[in-house]
C-alpha cells in the first residue's frame, strides 16, 4: 500500500490521489503545513451513470461505487476504475443456480461514468482424485438449458 501511495503522490497521478485521500487536520502541529497528513477515503459513493448508446438512449441510473486503481505494466500508467456493489447474476425467474457474484466496472469519461465491463467472481478450482471434468460439464448442461440465464451483455 505504501508503494501505491508514493506512486499516487506523483504529479501525473494527482487526479487519482485526490479521489482516494483527503487532508487530515487532526494534527495541528507546526510541521503539518510542510508535510501534510492524508487519510484514505474509499467508501461507496453514489454516482450517476449515463447511458447514451442506441439501445439505451439518454438512460440515467444511480449506482453505488468504490474506486479500484490498476497499473498498466507496459506503460507504467495508473487508472482509476469505479466498481459497483455485488450483484447476483444467477438471480431471475428462469434460473435457480448457485449465487454468482459479479460487479459492473465503470470508467470516468468527461465527467460521466460509462459502463466498461462486467467482472465475475473467481472460479473455484476443483482438485481431487476422481473428479471427472467431462461428466461435471455434462451434468451442468443437463440441468441448465442454454439461454435461460439472465446475463447482461452490454459492452
Amino acid at each position: 500500500m505504501e508503494k501505491l501511495y508514493d506512486e499516487l503522490r506523483k504529479k501525473k497521478n494527482k487526479h487519482i490521489f485526490d479521489l482516494l485521500y483527503e487532508r487530515s487536520f487532526e494534527d495541528q502541529s507546526w510541521f503539518i503545513q510542510f508535510w501534510p497528513k492524508y487519510d484514505y477515503k474509499n467508501d461507496y459513493q453514489k454516482k450517476q451513470i449515463n447511458f447514451d448508446d442506441e439501445r439505451h438512449k439518454n438512460v440515467i441510473m444511480q449506482e453505488f461505487v468504490f474506486i479500484c486503481v490498476t497499473k498498466q505494466n507496459s506503460r507504467d500508467v495508473l487508472d482509476a476504475w469505479y466498481i459497483s456493489k455485488e450483484y447476483n447474476m444467477a438471480a431471475g425467474d428462469n434460473y435457480s443456480g448457485d449465487y454468482i457474484a459479479d460487479r459492473f466496472v465503470f470508467k470516468l469519461v468527461q465527467e460521466n461514468l460509462q459502463l466498461v465491463t462486467l467482472a465475475e467472481e473467481s472460479a473455484e478450482i476443483v482438485m481431487h482424485a476422481g473428479f471427472n471434468i467431462h461428466q461435471h460439464y455434462a451434468d451442468l448442461k443437463k440441468e441448465n438449458e442454454l439461454g435461460k440465464g439472465n446475463v447482461l451483455n452490454y459492452v
